[in-house]
């Protein structure tokens, strides 16, 4: 399922246009998630990424704007999908911008993780507030993190509404990555959360 947005800033692209070469990419999207649903058997999610493209339609920019997959790996999979695509020039302009989503779902023979809301780790954003600001520019970021029962963080992903940089989503990804969350009990949950 996918939904698209287009702003042009100084060009445009028509959607119909975008939608087709995205389309043909859907077939290598979803590889990106195939290939880690061995070790997340229950990986799935929606992600919406932010595009800028110079003149020639070559993607110059494109980031994580939304995203629940909760995976860095995969995001990171899905992000160089996403940059080696080549969209028609855009018209009236020197560069476009523009998002689209892309969704995969939960395999209907497995169990989807219990979904947590963010007051369940809210206090553990409290307890290492001062660990997140060593990664700069990761305030409002969105972070997507599945736990395992005992609370071990077993994967995590990153987004943010403007563009902050790889080795920042590197840094606050690796940080959540070691922390101790509450248990989740017999079963792994997902939790979706907005740093301060």
């Amino acid at each position: 399922m996918t939904h698209i947005q287009v702003e042009g800033i100084m060009g445009t692209i028509p959607e119909r246009l975008i939608e087709q070469r995205m389309s043909a990419r859907q077939a290598r999207l979803v590889r990106c998630f195939q290939s880690r649903m061995q070790q997340l058997e229950f990986l799935a999610g929606s992600m919406e990424l932010h595009f800028r493209v110079d003149s020639e339609g070559r993607v110059t920019r494109v980031g994580p704007h939304r995203s629940t997959v909760g995976d860095r790996e995969t995001e990171l999979c899905m992000l160089a999908v996403a940059q080696s695509t080549r969209f028609p020039r855009p018209s009236g302009g020197n560069a476009a911008e523009f998002t689209w989503s892309f969704e995969v779902e939960v395999s209907e023979d497995v169990r989807a993780p219990v979904t947590w809301q963010q007051v369940r780790v809210s206090d553990s954003i409290k307890e290492h507030r001062s660990e997140l600001s060593t990664c700069p520019g990761c305030s409002g970021c969105e972070l997507t993190a599945y736990v395992a029962p005992g609370g071990r963080v077993m994967a995590v992903g990153a987004a943010a509404r403007r563009p902050i940089g790889e080795r920042a989503f590197d840094c606050v990804v690796r940080s959540v990555a070691s922390w101790r969350l509450p248990d989740p009990g017999s079963y792994p949950a997902k939790v979706t959360f907005r740093l301060p």
